[in-house]
C-alpha cells in the first residue's frame, strides 16, 4: 500500500505555514515534506511534528538566493565552502527533526561546459583533447558501463536547405570544438587549445601570434589578454 506525504509547500495554502501541519494530520497524512525548514527554528518544527503525530519525510538543502532565481549551488565551482556549510546546516535540521533524508538541489549550471586538456611525454607523444557536453548534461544519455555522458551537438543541425549544417545522412554538425596541434613538417611541435565556443578559432590564432610573432613563452601566450569578436 503506497504511503503519501503531504508537501506543505504546495498544499493547504489557505492557512499560514505553521498551521498546515494540523491540516495535514486532519487530512490523514502521517508524514510531511516541504521545500525548506530554515525560516523557523528546528525546535519549533519538531514541536509541530510532535503535536500532530507527524514525521518529517524530506526537505531540501539550502538553495542559495531563491528569490533571485537560484535553485541550488552544488554546480557552482566557486561556492564550495558555501555548499559545505549548507550541507552542515541541513544535517543539523535533519537530526533535530528525525528526517531520514534530504534532497540536494544541484542548481542551474553556470554557462559553459567545455574542458580542454593536453599532455606530452619526453618522447614527444602528445594528446590534445577537448570535451564538451554542449548544453547542460548534453544528450542526457550515458554510455553503458562507462559513466560518460554523451554530448548533444546534434542540436546544431538545421533544416534550412543549403546551410552547411543542414541535417542529412552520414553527417556530423559543424561546431567549435577544436583541439589543436602545431606541426613542423610532419612532426608535432605543440598541442594546445582554448575553450569558449566561437572564441576558440580566435583564441588559437592569438596564441600562435603571441608565440611566433611576439616571442612569448607558452605560459605568457596563455596568460595574455585576448580579443573576442562576436
Amino acid at each position: 500500500m503506497p504511503r503519501f506525504a503531504a508537501n506543505l509547500s504546495f498544499l493547504f495554502h489557505e492557512v499560514p505555514f505553521e498551521q498546515r501541519f494540523a491540516r495535514a494530520a486532519a487530512a490523514g497524512f502521517a508524514g510531511v515534506e516541504y521545500f525548506f525548514p530554515y525560516a523557523l527554528p528546528a525546535t519549533r518544527i519538531a514541536g509541530l511534528l510532535e503535536d500532530h503525530g507527524l514525521s518529517q519525510v524530506l526537505f531540501n538543502l539550502p538553495a542559495g538566493d531563491w528569490e533571485a532565481g537560484e535553485r541550488g549551488i552544488a554546480t557552482h565551482p566557486g561556492r564550495v565552502e558555501e555548499f559545505r556549510a549548507s550541507v552542515a546546516r541541513a544535517l543539523d535540521y535533519a537530526c533535530a527533526l528525525g528526517c531520514p533524508q534530504v534532497n540536494c538541489l544541484a542548481g542551474i549550471p553556470p554557462a559553459g561546459g567545455t574542458v580542454y586538456l593536453t599532455a606530452a611525454d619526453a618522447d614527444g607523444m602528445m594528446v590534445s583533447m577537448i570535451q564538451s557536453n554542449y548544453e547542460s548534461f548534453g544528450s542526457g544519455v550515458v554510455a553503458a558501463g562507462t559513466g560518460i555522458a554523451l554530448q548533444n551537438r546534434g542540436a546544431g543541425f538545421v533544416s534550412t536547405p543549403g546551410h552547411p549544417n543542414q541535417v542529412g545522412p552520414r553527417k556530423r554538425p559543424r561546431h567549435s570544438i577544436l583541439p589543436a596541434f602545431v606541426t613542423r613538417g610532419d612532426q608535432p611541435v605543440m598541442s594546445f587549445g582554448v575553450m569558449g565556443g566561437a572564441m576558440q578559432p580566435q583564441g588559437h590564432a592569438q596564441i600562435i601570434v603571441n608565440l611566433i610573432d611576439f616571442g612569448m613563452t607558452l605560459q605568457q601566450a596563455g596568460d595574455a589578454p585576448r580579443i573576442h569578436h562576436d
